[in-house]
């Protein structure tokens, strides 16, 4: 009788703690609504969609991008309470859809939201107001004491490392921006590119830097730069917004064609450089495109398409098969008139559905 139990036991705590792939890996975090009355879903690509901030009385999510856990098991993200001015961090168990919530000091209105790889803290950074210096802070999770880790010289554009240990940044410098690496505390300092235009983007391995250069035509387009031995490499088309694949062999990023200046969603392979076209975007004068996140299978990319740069409700999320199959949008019916837009998708690591305690 002991031994079926155990048994039984042990065929329950299995089931409570797989899950398929179709469920946690194609399932993302976004932000959405009308200016003013923003919330923050989490959907499965195919389906169900739950509001991550309405059951703990958020009134607006600003528009940065929410962070996963690195197990897949907890969301944080920036909120602001109903008939409060104050700013929190708040960190959301999706099991059991309750909430820690950290208040931040006044006037700190935080970027680059991200957790530290051990899911002890939750890293960020301040932008330049009259109370603080920039620089890249630490939310300790156990005990909700934030502390300053490094000071930063300006906001510039901003990329961390996969491992959270080190920091990708432009700098001006007399020959236009100037690509930086240093480590989170300021120990070291390795000055890796110029005329780097921004869009950071660092492999998932940790191997390469993708940016936007500036050339003398004057063009943008998309280079990568391998950390260790500083060789580059770009592709000779205008291109922009890289984004890697998890497996970190690709490239996404927005292209155009300089006859008719018809932009297009491509492909481009980091060993060979050949460049691929995987769909046409249709924009008007006023509208925009960019990608934004591969799920976790490399299988489906994420962009958002904006008919108007003024109008963030414009915005909407379009979801594309790395083959081009499938293209649709997430939610057109569901939120008619209502923007979309800063898409996560649920990370490759995620293997249980059981949060792990701070």
């Amino acid at each position: 009788m002991a031994l079926l139990t155990t048994i039984t036991c042990f065929i329950l705590v299995v089931t409570l703690c797989t899950t398929h792939q179709s469920e946690t890996c194609n399932q993302l975090v976004y932000i959405a609504g009308r200016a003013g009355a923003t919330q923050l879903y989490m959907q499965k690509m195919w389906g169900r969609r739950t509001n991550l901030s309405k059951p703990f009385g958020i009134d607006r999510v600003p528009d940065i991008l929410p962070t996963w856990s690195p197990n897949g098991t907890r969301v944080a993200y920036i909120g602001y309470l109903e008939d409060t001015n104050k700013t929190y961090i708040f960190d959301i168990c999706l099991r059991t859809m309750k909430a820690d919530r950290y208040a931040l000091p006044k006037d700190c209105y935080p970027s680059h939201l991200t957790w530290s790889t051990d899911g002890t803290q939750i890293l960020f950074t301040w932008p330049n107001n009259s109370a603080e210096e920039l620089g890249i802070y630490q939310l300790i999770r156990a005990t909700g004491k934030i502390k300053r880790v490094h000071a930063l010289s300006r906001n510039a554009d901003f990329a961390w490392s996969p491992d959270r240990t080190s920091i990708a940044f432009t700098e001006d410098s007399s020959s236009g921006g100037q690509l930086v690496i240093q480590d989170i505390f300021g120990t070291h300092r390795e000055e890796m590119h110029e005329n780097v235009w921004g869009g950071m983007s660092w492999s998932p391995n940790g191997r390469y830097i993708a940016f936007e250069q500036t050339s003398h035509d004057p063009s943008l387009h998309i280079c990568w730069k391998a950390v260790d031995n500083g060789l580059s490499r770009c592709l000779d088309v205008w291109s922009r917004h890289p984004v890697w694949t998890n497996d970190s062999s690709t490239i996404a990023f927005r292209g155009r064609n300089p006859d008719d200046s018809q932009e297009w969603l491509g492909l481009a392979d980091l060993e060979s450089g050949i460049v691929e076209r995987l769909a046409y975007i249709n924009i008007n004068n006023a509208g925009t495109f960019y990608p934004v996140a591969w799920s976790a299978t490399d299988e489906f990319l994420a962009y958002e398409s904006c008919d108007s740069l003024a109008n963030a409700d414009s915005c909407s999320i379009w979801i594309i098969s790395r083959d081009g199959k499938i293209h649709r949008p997430l939610n057109r019916r569901l939120l008619r008139l209502s923007g979309e837009w800063e898409p996560v998708w649920m990370p490759a690591q995620n293997v249980t559905s059981i949060c792990l305690e701070p």
